[in-house]
C-alpha cells in the first residue's frame, strides 16, 4: 500500500512538472507574440521596399543598397520562426549589417573573421552576434573607425566565439569588482 502510494505520488509530481513547464513555454511564446504584434512588421518591410524602388528607379543607389541591407537585418530581428539558426546565417546577416555601417561611415572600418567551415553549420541562438557587432559601433567606434575581428573555434563539444574590436574600451570604473579585463 505504501509503494502503490510511493509511486501514485510520484506521478503526480512528473505531471505538476510537465504541467509547469509546458505553462512556461505557452508564457514564453505568449511574450514573443506580443513583442511581434507590437510593431507590424510587414508594413514596416513594404514601405523599406517601396522607398528601395523609388531610389532606384530615381537612380540613387546609396540609398537603394542601403535599405535593402537594413531590410535583410530587420527581416532577420523580426523573425520568430526559429530561435536556433546557423553560425553561417547569422554571419549574414552581420555582413548586411556592416554593409549599412560602410555606407554611413565608409570604408574606416575594417572587419575580419576566421570560422572554420564546418562550424558554420553549427546552431546558435538567432540575432546573437550582429547586437554585439552593433553595440561596437555605438560604444567602442566613435566615428566608426576600427578594426572588429571574430574568431570562432570548437573546443571539445564547445563553439567559442571572440569579438574583438580596438575602439576606446570601458573604463575601469565601469567593471564590476569581481572582473578586471586581461591585459594584452
Amino acid at each position: 500500500r505504501l509503494a502503490a502510494r510511493f509511486n501514485f505520488m510520484t506521478e503526480h509530481i512528473q505531471n505538476l512538472i510537465y504541467n509547469i513547464s509546458q505553462k512556461e513555454k505557452q508564457r514564453h511564446d505568449a511574450e514573443l507574440r506580443a513583442l511581434h504584434y507590437q510593431i507590424n512588421p510587414h508594413l514596416m518591410l513594404n514601405t523599406l521596399n517601396a522607398i528601395q524602388w523609388k531610389a532606384k528607379i530615381s537612380g540613387n543607389n546609396e540609398i537603394q543598397h542601403m535599405i535593402f541591407h537594413l531590410t535583410k537585418v530587420l527581416t532577420e530581428s523580426l523573425n520568430y520562426t526559429e530561435e536556433l539558426i546557423s553560425l553561417n546565417e547569422e554571419l549574414i546577416t552581420v555582413n548586411h549589417f556592416l554593409k549599412i555601417q560602410e555606407y554611413r561611415f565608409g570604408t574606416v572600418f575594417r572587419y575580419e573573421q576566421d570560422v572554420p567551415e564546418p562550424l558554420r553549420q553549427c546552431l546558435i541562438p538567432r540575432m546573437s552576434l550582429q547586437p554585439l557587432v552593433e553595440n561596437i559601433f555605438f560604444h567602442a567606434f566613435s566615428d566608426g573607425e576600427g578594426v572588429i575581428r571574430l574568431s570562432v573555434r570548437q573546443k571539445d563539444h564547445t563553439m567559442i566565439m571572440e569579438l574583438q574590436d580596438d575602439g576606446m574600451g570601458i573604463p575601469d570604473h565601469k567593471y564590476p569588482m569581481f572582473y578586471k579585463p586581461p591585459v594584452p
